[in-house]
């Protein structure tokens, strides 16, 4: 755990800047979420997370539930963190798409329940979102870390400075793997208390 927290405090900067970006597209998309809504329609969004809920409405088990929620946020927060090799782009992208997705189904629960945002908010998406989330933007900020890293390592190279871009390459490298370890835990906690959720509400 100490290892991990200063991994994070290493990042701190990207973490923050990271769930500021979030945050920003978060609410943007719950004041564009007429607009999106059909967006996200077009390219399938709603479709495939549709298809996720309905195989686990078609069998409701704990495990079930589980397994098919922990491998899907794990592949997209590892692939979030993997893919930011290419620049940064993936992740940053990602973060804002999932952020303006939070945005809008927000919107549209408030809309449809006449309840209160911010109290949907609170009720539905902080039980497991303080894990999940975090966990998240942690994996985006190392994914836009590491992209900053290759285009600074280019950089290095033309400009002579090989030694100091190892160097941080190496202390990047050595903090990538606890804080991957980190978010296997927090995604496998977020998780759990999702699909003890769900199936308290199937029963």
């Amino acid at each position: 755990m100490v290892r991990l927290m200063h991994a994070l405090r290493e990042e701190r900067r990207w973490i923050t800047a990271a769930g500021l970006l979030f945050l920003i597209s978060a609410i943007l998309g719950y004041v564009n979420a007429r607009s999106l809504d059909e967006a996200l329609r077009t390219a399938g969004v709603w479709d495939r997370l549709e298809r996720a809920v309905a195989v686990i409405r078609a069998d409701p088990t704990f495990l079930k539930a589980l397994t098919l929620i922990y491998w899907n946020n794990l592949k997209a927060v590892l692939s979030m963190m993997g893919l930011g090799i290419f620049l940064g782009v993936f992740p940053l992208m990602a973060l804002v798409s999932n952020g303006a997705m939070l945005g809008v189904v927000l919107a549209k629960t408030a809309q449809k329940t006449g309840a209160n945002p911010l109290w949907l908010l609170i009720t539905t998406i902080l039980p497991h979102g303080t894990l999940e989330l975090p966990a998240a933007i942690v994996g985006a900020a190392y994914g836009m870390r590491l992209g900053m890293m290759v285009a600074w390592g280019i950089w290095g190279l033309v400009i002579g400075g090989q030694k100091e871009v190892a160097q941080r390459w190496r202390q990047l490298l050595e903090r990538i793997p606890i804080v991957v370890v980190g978010i296997l835990l927090f995604l496998l906690a977020a998780a759990a208390v999702e699909s003890t959720l769900i199936t308290i509400v199937a029963k």
